[in-house]
C-alpha cells in the first residue's frame, strides 16, 4: 500500500492561525463516545428480544462509526485548515488514549 501525500502549497492552501474546526471536531468526537446506546430501545414485555438486541447493537456500532467519521474531519480539518500538520499525529494519539481509558472504566465499573 502506497501511502498518499498532500501538499498545500501546490493546491494553495493557506494556514490560518484563528482555524478552530479541528478542535470542535475533536469535541464532538469526545462527546460522541459518552451516548449510551443500551438504553435506547426498551425491551418488550414477552419473547427473546432479539430485535431489541439487534438494535441496540446496530446503534452502537453506528455511533462508534460516526464518532471514527468525525474525528477523522478533525484531522482533516487540522491538515487543510490550521495548517498543523503534527496535529495529524496528536489527534490520534488522544483519540486512542480516550478510547482506552474509556474502555478502562467501563471495565472498573462492569466488574
Amino acid at each position: 500500500m502506497s501511502g498518499i501525500e498532500f501538499d498545500r502549497e501546490a493546491v494553495g492552501v493557506s494556514a490560518k492561525a484563528d482555524w478552530g474546526d479541528a478542535e470542535e471536531f475533536a469535541r464532538i468526537g469526545s462527546f460522541m463516545a459518552s451516548i449510551v446506546t443500551a438504553t435506547s430501545a426498551r425491551d418488550l414485555p414477552e419473547g427473546d428480544n432479539a430485535g431489541v438486541s439487534a438494535l441496540r447493537t446496530a446503534l452502537s456500532e453506528f455511533r462508534n462509526t460516526m464518532r471514527w467519521v468525525v474525528l477523522e474531519h478533525g484531522d482533516a480539518c487540522a491538515v487543510l485548515g490550521s495548517g498543523q500538520e503534527s496535529a495529524i499525529a496528536d489527534f490520534d494519539s488522544t483519540e486512542y488514549q480516550n478510547t482506552e481509558d474509556f474502555r478502562a472504566v467501563v471495565a472498573r465499573m462492569e466488574g
